[in-house]
Formats: C-alpha cells, structure tokens, sequence
C-alpha cells in the first residue's frame, strides 16, 4: 500500500513500538525516551530518502499519491492550524518589537529531525 520494500517492515514495527512506548506515557525512562528519539530520528531519515525517490519517480503507491496531493496544491487541515498561527504572530510580534534591528545570523536555520514536529534546533540571532 504505501510502497515501501518489504524488508523494511521489521524496521518499520521497531522504529512504532519504541515510539509507541513514549506517546502519551508518562511513566516512560530515559532509556525509553531516547529511544524514541533515535526511531523518530531513523524513521524521519529514511521516510525523507523515500519521498525524494518517489518524487523522481512517481509510483502507485500511497506516498505517491500523497506527493502528488501536496504538490498539485491541495489544501491541508491540521486542527491545531489557527492556534499555532496566533501563537507565532503573538511571539513574532513581541521580539520584534523587543528587538527592533534583529538580524539573522544563519543564512540557513537547522531544523530538528523529527517526524511529529517541525522544530528549530538552532536559529542564531544578532539583537
């Protein structure tokens, strides 16, 4: 269905029980987290290696279809959309007001590798 090679199913199910034991788990270890977060990691890495393919050469498969969604321009919904939005104007607004001349420093921020997520690891200012 979604047109990955079959021997990576056994890495697939690794990857979701050790980000399954940490979703919503507050009891998790250390141990556990961080293993959460080399899966989401590895996954996030291999996942990006598939839609590059699939991008060069579009299949039948369901990844496929979703690339062709995405890049024909059709709207997605994410229910937390609106809040996230008002959230980063709120926090925009204020530094920008706080720091009027702020420059970026980094011609390319880094983003965090995770799959759930997009999130800044480093963005690096000059205020």
């Amino acid at each position: 269905m979604l047109g990955l090679p079959p021997d990576i199913n056994q890495r697939l199910l690794e990857w979701s029980d050790s980000i399954a034991v940490c979703l919503g788990n507050p009891l998790r270890t250390f141990e556990q987290a961080l293993e959460a977060q080399r899966a989401m990691i590895s996954l996030t890495e291999y996942l990006r290696d598939i839609v590059a393919e699939r991008r060069r050469r579009p299949g039948s498969d369901f990844i496929s279809l979703l690339i062709g969604i995405t890049e024909d321009g059709a709207v997605h919904f994410c229910i937390g959309n609106q809040l996230a939005r008002l959230e980063a104007q709120i926090a925009l607004s204020r530094l920008l007001t706080q720091f009027p001349h702020m420059k970026l420093i980094d011609a390319v921020p880094q983003w965090s590798p995770n799959l759930a997520f997009r999130s800044l690891r480093t963005l690096h200012l000059d205020l």
